[in-house]
């Protein structure tokens, strides 16, 4: 009976995950259908989010702001808080103390993420034989998937952003680097400037 339960548990998760593909195409193609306007429209909110981290850092710090990081935060994924965070660093970086960020919720990467899982979930309820913390994993196996999408797509995100009034000049004037990836791990630099 044991061995019963356990293939089935199996034959079930296999069932959801194959489901879980299927969806997880396509909010793929969606987000590479409308890749050019969703560029347009996250280079707008980061600049949104980059006056607000700029006035921020600038009320806590005197030095000049050297780096802009966008973090990727995997592991707030499961809470439904905002999937990245916007940084400014001065020349530390590493080794500062003192961290000055914004959060930035991007609704049109979340959204249709979470969407897909809620649908799952109600499978997974409706199976007691499988353990729920299962749908954990696929939460963050498809939003890994869906920053990929936003990592392949920040060059174009960021030229966005700096056609916005004067971000290019504030950019180059501190000699700035901008940076994309998880959290102090992973990152590659998308532009700098030199003074």
């Amino acid at each position: 009976m044991e061995k019963f339960m356990e293939e089935k548990k199996i034959e079930i998760l296999k069932e959801i995950k194959s489901e879980a593909d299927t969806r997880f195409e396509e909010v793929l193609g969606y987000l590479e259908e409308d890749s050019a306007e969703l560029e347009s429209i996250l280079g707008k909110a980061l600049t949104v989010q980059m006056e607000e981290l700029r006035d921020h850092y600038y009320s806590l710090e005197n030095s000049t702001p050297c780096h802009m990081v966008i973090s990727y935060l995997r592991t707030a994924l499961l809470d439904r808080h905002p999937l990245y965070s916007v940084a400014m660093y001065d020349e530390d970086f590493y080794f500062s103390r003192r961290e000055c960020l914004v959060m930035w919720d991007i609704p049109e990467i979340s959204e249709p993420l979470y969407k897909a899982v809620d649908e799952l979930a109600v499978k997974f309820e409706k199976q007691s034989k499988v353990e729920s913390y299962y749908l954990d994993e696929i939460v963050h196996t498809y939003g890994d998937g869906l920053h990929g999408w936003f990592m392949n797509h920040i060059p174009q995100i960021i030229r966005n952003h700096l056609m916005e009034y004067n971000w290019r000049e504030f950019y180059s004037s501190n000699g700035m680097c901008i940076w994309a990836g998880e959290y102090r791990h992973q990152i590659k630099r998308i532009f700098k400037w030199g003074k």
